[in-house]
């Protein structure tokens, strides 16, 4: 399991827990994450739509997986005015601070499902 919450360093920070043991913290300045699924309903090992875990229909369809995650700064007032950025749905968002914010996303095919 994956998650976001308060770091060490009081950042919100990306953790990993295994078997209901405490987190472990990965990276800091993680604020947001998303996985999508993308799932092949016509059988061309391309997927025809992107999901969370929970919609997939049909786990042996998944043939690739978006992940996008926001990263911020640790300061605040470093930009002028609110930076915009993109979410996992294409749609502009204004941050809430001044704070720097990077965006990096990448799409990843599952291994032995594609060609």
């Amino acid at each position: 399991d994956y998650s976001i919450a308060s770091g060490a360093a009081g950042q919100p920070a990306l953790f990993r827990s295994i078997d209901g043991a405490a987190g472990l913290e990965l990276v800091d300045g993680v604020r947001e994450m998303q996985i999508l699924y993308g799932e092949d309903t016509d059988g061309d090992l391309t997927a025809n739509y992107y999901v969370d875990a929970a919609s997939v229909v049909t786990p042996d369809a998944v043939v690739s997986v978006k992940i996008w995650l926001l990263l911020q700064s640790y300061e605040d007032n470093l930009a002028s005015n609110p930076m915009t950025y993109t979410d996992i749905d294409g749609i502009t968002q204004t941050a809430t601070d001044n704070r720097l914010y990077q965006v990096f996303n990448s799409t990843i095919a599952v291994r032995n499902r594609v060609q």
